[in-house]
């Protein structure tokens, strides 16, 4: 809403200038609004295949942080069901196997991810939702409360089981909050909630995903005879997986789905192997890309539109410096990319994207000001400028 809110306060500014010193862009401007960003892009693509919308550029205010983006990681959103046929299956511990192979799968991918507008690799693996814990495919779990039984005797085993598997998840990914775990003893049992930091997942390095953390503990777990299910109601027989895989232009849509869906077999065959069970994972598991599913694209990082938008954060004083990169994030952007080829699409805007899908979401009344004033210098040093 914020960068929404910047170009409407753009046109009131271009407003201004034109009545206080009649100037005013060379060129037309359209402003567009769009439906389901969020959820899949169809205004934009409506907008994209419409023939009668003309354009020569197109700027696109996402929460960039007033950095200048030519290309954009892409993004696909999955969603594994599975279901307990068999009384030798804990759902649990399958989930945990999954997320675990989707992990692993999601750092071969981001180690192929060679590409020079995005130098760090922001290839993430997010794990959002994991039956009623969780909130969005894409945005970083924070929370995941479990239950184990346990048989007399075998408390301290597992709690040196859980530390053993909350060793290995550090091991990979660092340490990024304070506690990791509650600890509360029931009879003939314990609750473990277990905590990180939420947020989008395009800032996933600096969060912490609950759900890929207790896979870790739940797994190490296994062998101590305890028997783990979520802390809810309901999902003993049924339980989803949700989250999300970015990639770059490196790579096609189609090719990361496909090795997902293979990942998350994998995973599941790993754990019926561990448990002794003779069956296909394909009788238990379902991978579905119902949701958001975004090509990655790239263009042309010396083009007009980024240079006007350069010039714009400086005359602002905004401009932070450094070579023009992606966007490490997947917007609707890629649509107008793909589908209008030899027409600019570049991301700008203000927010700061470690903010985006947590507690913390917001945006100030100063940075929708200073978008707006970005805004009007772009658009005049692109198009020009002539008296009325």
């Amino acid at each position: 809403m914020g960068n929404v809110l910047a170009m409407v306060l753009s046109i009131r500014l271009l407003g201004e200038l034109e009545a206080e010193l009649g100037l005013v862009p060379k060129g037309e401007l359209l402003y567009m609004f769009v439906i389901e960003e969020e959820t899949g892009g169809n205004g934009s693509l409506s907008l994209a295949l419409d023939p009668e919308v003309a354009y020569d550029a197109i700027l696109v205010h996402e929460v960039t942080d007033f950095r200048v983006h030519p290309a954009n990681r892409g993004a696909v959103w999955y969603k594994v069901d599975m279901v307990r046929s068999d009384g030798e299956i804990n759902l649990v511990e399958l989930a945990s196997h999954i997320v675990l192979a989707l992990e692993e799968e999601g750092r071969r991918i981001r180690k192929e991810s060679d590409h020079p507008l995005f130098p760090s690799r922001p290839v993430q693996t997010c794990q959002g939702i994991l039956g009623p814990f969780g909130s969005h495919p894409s945005a970083v779990n924070d929370r995941v409360v479990l239950a184990f039984e346990f048989p007399d005797g075998r408390k301290d085993a597992l709690r040196a089981a859980l530390e053993e598997g909350l060793r290995k998840y550090l091991e990979k990914y660092g340490r990024k909050v304070e506690r990791h775990y509650v600890w509360e003893e029931l009879p003939g049992g314990a609750r473990i909630t277990v905590l990180g930091r939420s947020g989008h997942m395009g800032a996933i390095e600096e969060l912490d995903d609950a759900i890929t953390k207790a896979a870790y503990m739940v797994v190490e777990a296994m062998g101590t005879g305890a028997e783990v299910r979520l802390d809810a109601e309901g999902y003993d027989v049924e339980l989803s997986l949700e989250g999300g895989q970015g990639f770059l232009p490196t790579h096609s849509l189609e090719e990361v789905t496909h090795r997902m869906s293979s990942a998350v077999l994998r995973g599941a065959r790993e754990y019926l192997e561990r448990k002794g069970v003779d069956a296909e994972p394909g009788r238990f598991v379902r991978v579905s890309y119902d949701k958001l599913h975004n090509e990655a694209y790239d263009g042309d990082p010396e083009g007009p539109l980024v240079k006007a938008g350069i010039s714009a954060l400086k005359l602002a004083g905004l401009w932070k410096g450094g070579p023009v990169t992606g966007w490490e994030a997947s917007c609707d952007a890629r649509l107008f990319a793909k589908l209008r080829p030899g027409h600019e699409a570049v991301c700008l805007g203000c927010g700061d994207l470690s903010r985006a899908h947590s507690h913390e979401e917001h945006i100030t009344a100063k940075e929708v000001a200073s978008a707006a004033e970005v805004i009007v210098y772009t658009v005049l040093g692109y198009c020009g400028a002539e008296e009325v």
